[in-house]
């Protein structure tokens, strides 16, 4: 009996010696893994630090190359750039000469026409008027009768000087005067432009003029009822030599009567 519990007591005994060794040893075990477990995460961790760090230097490092790369080319660029840019400026240059010139024939141009459209100066104007206000009439001077009747001329007449051998004292002449001109105007005109002898009577402003004599040639010197008369564009006109005005383009012819 006593055998039999001491065998039981031991085999207890021996139970829980080996129970407790296989807690100490399990709580050995998971302290081992604990550690192991420990270890394999500080390698990780390592490791990963590691990868970290190189990817680091590796982005640093490419960084500089591109760095270097692209200061390389921007030494290009910048070397090209003065070229280019003395190319843009000549261009430029060369482009705003050729505005600047067709400026200038534009400007030319512009103040050619302006100046075709500026208005006459006074003396333009005073010129560009008076030929506004003149007229042309055409004027000659016979004395073709006295001719005819060359035996009742007074002696101080019968010279060819006073009464040429044509009849003709002023072939047919164009006069300028201005508008509202009268016959006495005309052949005052005509002849003192051309020295030909003139005489009259009376008063021009009162309308009273009598043209006594032309050229030496006067009235009565071939009889009683000779002297000057005038006709206007082929007709005789009875109305005195300072009361009659002309229009543009009159034809104006004085005759010795006799």
């Amino acid at each position: 009996m006593n055998k039999k519990i001491l065998i039981t007591a031991a085999s207890s005994l021996l139970c829980f010696i080996l129970a407790g060794c296989s807690v100490e040893t399990a709580g050995a075990h998971d302290e081992k893994l604990r550690q192991s477990e420990t270890s394999v995460t500080t390698q990780i961790t390592s490791v990963q630090k590691t990868s970290v760090s190189s990817e680091i230097l590796t982005s640093d490092t490419r960084p500089a190359s591109g760095s270097v790369t692209q200061k390389s080319q921007l030494s290009d660029d910048s070397a090209a750039a003065p070229e280019q840019q003395e190319n843009v400026k000549q261009g430029g240059a060369s482009d705003s000469a050729d505005s600047h010139i067709s400026e200038e024939i534009q400007t030319d141009n512009s103040l050619s026409d302006e100046q075709a459209a500026l208005p006459a100066t006074d003396g333009e104007a005073m010129t560009e008027t008076q030929q506004e206000n003149k007229i042309s009439v055409s004027i000659s001077i016979r004395c073709d009768s006295a001719l005819d009747n060359w035996d009742k001329l007074a002696d101080s007449a019968k010279n060819s000087d006073t009464v040429p051998q044509s009849g003709i004292i002023l072939d047919s002449v164009s006069v300028n005067v201005k508008q509202g001109s009268t016959v006495f105007s005309v052949i005052r005109q005509a002849c003192n432009e051309n020295n030909i002898k003139f005489d009259y009577s009376g008063n021009e402003s009162r309308k009273t003029v009598y043209i006594t004599g032309i050229n030496g040639l006067y009235e009565k010197d071939c009889g009683s009822m000779s002297g000057w008369v005038y006709t206007v564009n082929g007709e005789k006109v009875m109305t005195g030599a300072s009361g009659y005005i002309l229009n543009d383009s009159d034809i104006v012819e004085f005759i010795y009567t006799v």
